[in-house]
């Protein structure tokens, strides 16, 4: 059913990679996606991705605060040393558990490898899970497709399908002040179908609100920020999470020989609805297909 919808959809959702290094010099990685809305490099995605670059960058930063009271505790003259070694280890820990190296990998257009895309202009939706970006430099692929947004009213009942990269990992090395990745690319996207169940609508104190989607499957992580699109590959929404909703019983099962009880959830996924994606995009002046 939604063959020809992925074959297009495939060719607009791009793998986000974040690299982390940590001062003890473990290498680690994380997935998820962005869809690229047109030939001038704008993009969509999930807004907690760029929430998780700025817990990086502060994490790096706080470094240097460990450094010093590290410092101002062995400088000190004290009697019970034993009480000063232990908090220099638990602040040597921290140390270690902190971060040293960030980067970002966007994989989008032709010769990305080389080219090495960067975001050049962040706009953060105020209460949506949803930013807008723009790569430079960004070079369209020969066969280069865009999402159109849907027109029709979304509702409930409708078929849809999510794709994105969970179970796949990029594996690198940090050697030379720089990340050198070793595999994982291509990366491989994972589709997952289901209907429109409900909307939801969020809000703040002020009274701004965010409307999602809310669907009978679940989003996979490594699918944040991935599209959301009917059978005909329009764009419905943008996967934002996964949410559990307690079914208000629990199981009970034998394990090993034990009695074990566990409270029962449905888990949906939860998409940015399409209405809240234009109206950023028209906020932000950035053109994008509609049919």
């Amino acid at each position: 059913m939604f063959q020809k919808a992925f074959e297009r959809a495939m060719k607009y959702t791009c793998p986000y990679v974040g690299l982390r290094r940590k001062n003890d010099g473990t290498v680690s990685s994380s997935m998820a996606a962005f869809v690229i809305v047109n030939n001038a490099g704008w993009a969509i995605t999930a807004k907690h991705i760029f929430a998780e670059i700025a817990k990086a960058q502060q994490s790096i930063a706080g470094v240097s605060a460990i450094d010093c009271a590290i410092a101002q505790l062995k400088s000190q003259k004290i009697s019970n040393a034993k009480h000063r070694n232990r908090e220099i280890r638990k602040l040597e820990q921290q140390k270690a558990n902190s971060l040293s190296n960030h980067a970002e990998i966007w994989a989008a257009g032709a010769n990305w490898q080389t080219a090495k895309p960067r975001v050049t202009e962040i706009r953060l939706h105020p209460i949506a899970d949803l930013a807008v970006f723009k790569l430079d430099p960004f070079t369209p692929l020969a066969d280069q497709a865009y999402p159109i947004f849907r027109s029709d009213a979304i509702t409930p009942g409708i078929s849809v399908c999510r794709i994105g990269f969970p179970w796949h990992s990029v594996d690198a090395v940090f050697a030379n002040n720089n990340f050198d990745v070793k595999s994982g690319f291509p990366a491989l996207l994972f589709a997952l179908e289901g209907i429109v169940s409900r909307f939801l609508v969020t809000g703040d104190s002020t009274g701004v609100n965010a409307k999602y989607i809310q669907t009978s499957t679940p989003g996979l992580r490594g699918q944040s920020g991935g599209p959301l699109f009917d059978i005909e590959a329009r764009l419905c929404g943008l996967q934002s999470s996964t949410v559990h909703l307690d079914l208000g019983f629990d199981a009970t099962y034998q394990r090993d020989g034990e009695t074990k009880i566990e409270r029962q959830f449905l888990n949906v996924g939860q998409a940015v609805h399409l209405d809240e994606i234009r109206t950023f995009l028209d906020t932000n002046m950035i053109v994008y297909q509609l049919a």
